[in-house]
Parts: C-alpha cells; structure tokens; sequence
C-alpha cells in the first residue's frame, strides 16, 4: 500500500527558544543553534516513530489493492478525507460522491466507512493499487499537540545534550529514558500498512 505525501507539514513542533527554555541556556545563545537544531528534529522523528502520529497538518495520498468496509487511514489526527477515487476498467480515475460513505475524525486513527448498500465499482485490472484515499491529517497547530508528547521531545533533547555518550555521573540516560516513555502511554496509535 504505497503512500505519498502530497503536501508536507511545515514549522515546528517545538521550537529552538522551547529547547533552549528547557536545558537552561540563554535563548541569545546561537553558538549551539545547529546542533540543537539536529536533536530538535531527531527528538521529533523518534516521537512520530514511536507514537505514529502526524503532529503538525500534512496531506497524503495512500493508494489500495481494492475496497473494504472500513478503511484505517494513518498517521492521527486524521482531520478531513478530501476525496475517494478508484481507477475504473478503462484506466481512468474516478471520484466517489461522498454520499457514498462517512468520514470518522475522533476516532483513532480515523477512517473511512463506505455505505452499506454501496457496491464496489469494477477496478482496473493492470493497477496493483486502483483505489486511493487523498485525506489531511496532523494536529492544526503545535499549541495542540499533547503535552506528554512535546515533554518527552524536550525530555530527550535534554538527555542527549547533557550526557551525549549515554551515561553521566549520577544519571543512567538509559533509565531515564525507560522512565519518559511511560509520557507517551495513551499516545501511541496502532500502525496500519
């Protein structure tokens, strides 16, 4: 099931003056910008890895082998499905009226519920994936990402600048680190794909 990202998030999940708040140094400081810029953004890989969220607003297009029911779209919040379409037997892309099924947002992860006196429209026989979803997710701002979440971003930044070998005197990183995943439990969504 190949997915595209048609419009890519832009800003910032948390940003240098958040870092730089959180490990006590001097927001005038720029000597370390590059290098917390570099923790900054592998903090916040490792939270998207880990919770499988999009955290700020992106579009994607996932493509399918066919039609189900109940069709799982990735990376919560989903905030709008912006259309349905499926290669027909001729080969060309066909939209399907939204009369046709119901969109769920505030479930996790959302998706998309074909109804059921729907029939399934013959499919392309040279497509491996005629069918695809088109559909917007992420949280709408940084301000409305959960704040285990941001936390543990900031908790893991922190632990990598202070003690970037993995142990410092008094402090096992490895420990801690077991000790801020405990954040992120009601944060993870199942992966689907």
């Amino acid at each position: 099931m190949p997915r595209t990202v048609d419009t890519a998030a832009t800003g910032d999940v948390i940003t240098l003056d958040e870092v730089k708040d959180h490990i006590n140094m001097d927001r005038s400081n720029s000597a370390f910008d590059n290098k917390l810029t570099a923790l900054r953004d592998t903090a916040v890989q490792m939270a998207r890895d880990k919770t499988n969220r999009q955290f700020l607003t992106a579009t994607y297009s996932w493509s399918f082998d066919g039609f189900k029911r109940h069709m799982y779209l990735p990376d919560p919040p989903l905030q709008s499905v912006d259309k349905v379409e499926y290669r027909d037997e001729d080969g060309n892309w066909q939209t399907i009226d939204t009369a046709r099924y119901q969109v769920y947002t505030s479930v996790e992860p959302g998706y998309v519920r074909f109804n059921n006196d729907y029939d399934w429209p013959e499919l392309y026989e040279d497509e491996d994936y005629p069918v695809r979803i088109t559909y917007t997710c992420g949280y709408n701002s940084a301000s409305d990402i959960p704040s285990p979440i941001k936390l543990w971003i900031k908790n893991t930044i922190g632990s990598y600048w202070l003690s970037p070998e993995g142990q410092k005197v008094g402090v096992d990183v490895t420990e801690l680190q077991s000790h801020m995943d405990r954040l992120m439990q009601g944060q993870i969504v199942a992966r689907f794909g």
